[in-house]
């Protein structure tokens, strides 16, 4: 369920910070975005592997815009980013990163012993 629900996530996190390469002015927005692409990029094949071993479905690539697991932006808030640019996107981009990767968080705790 992990694996399955992460690939969407991960997409989506994928498809903001592609937004940051033309739309984000701090280098150090363009920067991070890179780096959460490649990274997320990787996590995204390691996953549809590990789904497609299991013999179950990997999610297809438009799932991110139906998904709606903790973290997820909703439509209106990847319209905005998509239309937002320079030191507004880069604010934007922030905010919506710092709460899609606490979702993200969320959804590693799912399933585990709230005692640890």
């Amino acid at each position: 369920m992990f694996a399955r629900d992460m690939v969407p996530h991960h997409r989506q996190a994928v498809e903001m910070a592609t937004l940051a390469e033309t739309r984000a002015s701090d280098r150090r927005v363009k920067d991070l975005a890179a780096r959460i692409r490649k990274a997320q990029d990787t996590e995204i094949t390691t996953m549809a592997g590990w789904l497609t071993g299991w013999g179950q479905p990997v999610p297809p690539p438009d799932a991110g815009h139906t998904a709606h697991g903790p973290g997820m932006m909703n439509h209106a808030d990847m319209e905005d980013l998509k239309a937002a640019s320079g030191k507004a996107f880069d604010r934007m981009f922030c905010d919506l990163m710092i709460r899609h990767h606490q979702g993200a968080l969320e959804m590693g705790r799912c399933g585990q012993d709230p005692r640890r």
